[in-house]
């Protein structure tokens, strides 16, 4: 259990921040995003932290992997993850999907990824 909470667990709490998140009313969501100044920036950070926690949860399932597979792993269900997301958008009142918001939210995952893969791969494995 102690495991479950320190790898897992992590991960799933960001699946549901994402999922409430999708889930709010445009107009709700518009006057927050024009703080950062751009959604896609927004995108970029939040699947590139959703990334680093689906990659570390995938490290700790699949072990003798090597880190190139665990990324392309995490980057496989980043991207499924990001178009089921779009395509719930489209149902909540206010929001739009585009695609411009996947191709962010993997460019913010594949960054995390490669840098984590870098580090695990020099530091932490032999592969």
């Amino acid at each position: 259990m102690k495991k479950f909470m320190l790898y897992h667990f992590p991960a799933l709490l960001c699946v549901l921040g994402i999922i409430v998140a999708s889930s709010l009313p445009g107009t709700f969501i518009k006057k927050y995003i024009s703080m950062v100044g751009s959604d896609k920036l927004v995108h970029a950070i939040v699947y590139a932290i959703f990334a680093a926690l689906i990659f570390n949860s995938l490290l700790h399932i699949f072990q003798k992997m090597t880190c190139y597979h665990v990324a392309l792993m995490t980057l496989g269900l980043v991207l499924v993850f990001s178009f089921l997301d779009e395509l719930y958008q489209r149902r909540i009142p206010g929001r739009t999907s585009d695609v411009y918001d996947i191709i962010f939210d993997l460019l913010g995952a594949a960054v995390s990824v490669v840098l984590l893969s870098l580090v695990v791969s020099k530091y932490f494995r032999n592969y």
